[in-house]
């Protein structure tokens, strides 16, 4: 599996664009930091972000989570891989949204 960063690291998680060997498909990896998880009070919402993501991969607005596995200091998600970003970094970066930038993000997720 090869890989390249696709979102800047963060202070508990990064997330990786990796690529199948036999077949080629490229999918993100999301790593967590156990630690910084427990001391941010994360662990519910990543918890949570795991039970959201398993959602059945017929709902057009999540992304789909394939596999989730954990290390002794570290949880992994291998989701699907949508280029774009995330709408939480378009928050972050661009703050409150105004309704034709919300409209627009609808439209790209449909």
């Amino acid at each position: 599996m090869a890989t390249a960063g696709l979102e800047p690291k963060h202070k508990w998680f990064e997330v990786l664009l990796a690529k199948h060997k036999s077949s080629e498909s490229l999918v993100a990896v999301k790593t967590l930091k156990k630690e910084m998880l427990i001391q941010e009070d994360g662990v519910q919402c990543a918890l949570v972000e795991r039970r959201v993501m398993s959602i059945p991969r017929n709902c057009t607005f999540l992304v789909s989570l394939y596999s989730a596995f954990q290390t002794m200091d570290r949880l992994y998600f291998v989701m699907e891989y949508l280029p774009g970003g995330d709408l939480m970094g378009l928050l972050q970066k661009h703050g409150k949204l105004k309704e034709p930038e919300v409209v627009l993000v609808n439209h790209i997720a449909q």
